[in-house]
């Protein structure tokens, strides 16, 4: 069992027909003061003989012990398959995406939000998006971007930063590559469509 800091880094050996199995696990959250003494009663116990140890009631201990210890260092019932947890976890990012994307927010700082690894967080949306997060990002923005400019007449710095961006260079520069024409043409030429139809 090692602590490094607010991480806690664990290793948890069980007897499997005389074999050894070994599982690492990493948190990302400190201990509380019952999870200390939880954490300190394991590692207390493996270090007894080998006869004290791994008699029936201690087994059960350890093993009851490793369990809570997992669940709430890391939210996550260890009987639940990987693959469920991953899904939940693109399921909640991407709604966040969907409810933040006027705000300035990156990979960077969504990982941050929910206590994951950046790489992590796309390796998400590859696995089990329509497309990678930075796509599915731009594509929220210019949705949203093409309604404002559209449905209202606000000055086109305003629509950029009720986009998501922070300044209006790097609107213009997404919204030119993503539409082929700028934020300005595009309102106009929509514009003129519903000027057309009347």
């Amino acid at each position: 069992m090692v602590f490094a800091g607010t991480h806690i880094r664990f290793l948890t050996i069980t007897t499997t027909r005389g074999s050894l199995d070994r599982t690492w696990y990493h948190t990302h959250e400190g201990p509380d003061a019952v999870m200390r003494g939880i954490l300190h009663a394991l590692s207390a116990l493996a270090h007894q003989p080998a006869k004290a140890c791994y008699n029936r009631t201690a087994h059960h201990l350890n093993h009851a012990l490793t369990e809570l210890c997992h669940a709430r260092l890391t939210n996550e019932p260890r009987g639940e398959p990987k693959h469920g947890r991953a899904r939940r976890r693109y399921d909640a990012v991407l709604e966040y995406v969907r409810e933040h994307h006027h705000q300035p927010i990156t990979r960077d700082s969504i990982a941050s939000f929910f206590g994951l690894n950046s790489s992590y967080v796309s390796q998400l949306f590859n696995r089990f998006g329509r497309e990678s997060l930075s796509s599915t990002l731009l594509r929220a923005r210019m949705e949203r971007a093409t309604r404002l400019l559209t449905g209202s007449e606000a000055k086109i710095a305003h629509v950029a930063l009720d986009s998501g961006y922070a300044d209006v260079r790097t609107f213009h520069k997404a919204f030119r590559r993503y539409y082929n024409t700028t934020p300005a043409a595009y309102r106009l030429q929509a514009f003129q469509k519903a000027a057309t139809r009347k």
